[in-house]
């Protein structure tokens, strides 16, 4: 996947929500958090994902996500887990690790 490809996935809207949790402590979250990706790196299979302002908070690290976005090219989801979360000047965002890639929706 070349830079343009990579670049077409910024600035687009994902929808963030958990499938499970790692564990049993941990409370299963069925909110859909709303998003947009800032950036994807392909090579670390990450993307960073603006949230809403204090969603960051809500936002399990010991979870898998799956992620529902829309491109020019289709719809597409992938699964995976939240490597960190942050708030910064700019907005509340978190670093998405994909796993097993994509898949159309």
């Amino acid at each position: 996947m070349g830079k343009e490809k990579q670049k077409m996935y910024e600035d687009g809207a994902a929808v963030l929500q958990m499938k499970r949790v790692f564990l049993k402590a941990e409370k299963y979250n069925r909110k859909k958090y709303m998003t947009r990706i800032r950036s994807f790196d392909k090579e670390a299979e990450e993307m960073t994902l603006y949230t809403s302002r204090g969603d960051v908070n809500e936002i399990s690290l010991d979870a898998v996500y799956e992620c529902i976005f829309e491109v020019k090219e289709g719809r597409f989801g992938c699964e995976g887990v939240i490597l960190k979360r942050f708030r910064d000047q700019e907005k509340d965002q978190i670093v998405f690790r994909i796993q097993n890639g994509f898949y159309k929706v």
